[in-house]
């Protein structure tokens, strides 16, 4: 049975045994002190700021490295076929979480994702379709400027600084978004990840939060039966 690692500290160390690096050659690597890493490895139970460049030198997803969620590491090929997410209309999300009702799924495409069966039964994909969904970052894997497929989990909590998919309220005119998520107090700013892109500044009782983007590559469609 697969150890559970519930700790940023435990994740950590998990990491480090996987890819052989030790604590010095990590702090030399990312440019933080070892006297950092030996306190991540022994004391750490939530994520730290430098959980970033941490999971690029160790090679692992920096969400699963922060709280434990998504794969350990991003391999397609071991899941194609096996787990897959019902590919919505963005104007589907108006009526969330009906959409994803089995009479409304039957018949739709899905797209294969990484994330196996620890994703819950409400994760769906979406394409996307405009600039102000496209990042500019061109380090993150299998991103494409327009068609590529984000895959959504609607039942993680979203955190400041995470991609999500919303839907905003704004003059009675309810409209979906992909955005960067930057709560303050009842104020929420979403920034688009094209920086060309105009910010949308909104409250908490005018944006609801579907879900967190988890994944995001162009990946092979199929019929949903």
């Amino acid at each position: 049975m697969q150890q559970k690692l519930t700790l940023f500290r435990e994740r950590l160390k998990h990491a480090m045994e996987k890819s052989g690096i030790k604590q010095a050659e990590l702090a030399q690597r990312t440019g933080i002190t070892q006297q950092t890493i030996q306190y991540l490895c022994s004391k750490a139970k939530v994520g730290s700021s430098h959980t970033t460049v941490m999971a690029k030198v160790l090679g692992v997803e920096e969400l699963w490295l922060a709280r434990g969620t998504g794969p350990m590491t991003r391999n397609l090929g071991k899941s194609k076929g096996q787990f897959a997410a019902p590919i919505l209309e963005w104007d589907d999300l108006l009526e969330w979480p009906e959409c994803l009702t089995d009479d409304k799924l039957e018949g739709t495409r899905t797209v294969d994702h990484g994330l196996g069966a620890q994703a819950s039964s409400e994760l769906f994909a979406l394409k996307l379709i405009d600039n102000a969904m496209v990042s500019l970052d061109t380090d993150i894997e299998g991103m494409t400027p327009i068609g590529s497929f984000i895959i959504v989990e609607p039942q993680i909590k979203p955190e400041y600084g995470d991609w999500v998919v919303a839907v905003v309220e704004k003059a009675g005119i309810r409209y979906p978004v992909f955005r960067v998520y930057q709560p303050s107090g009842p104020n929420v700013l979403l920034t688009a990840l094209n920086p060309n892109c105009q910010p949308i500044q909104t409250d908490v009782e005018h944006c609801k939060i579907i879900g967190v983007m988890m994944e995001g590559y162009s990946q092979s469609v199929r019929r949903r039966p």
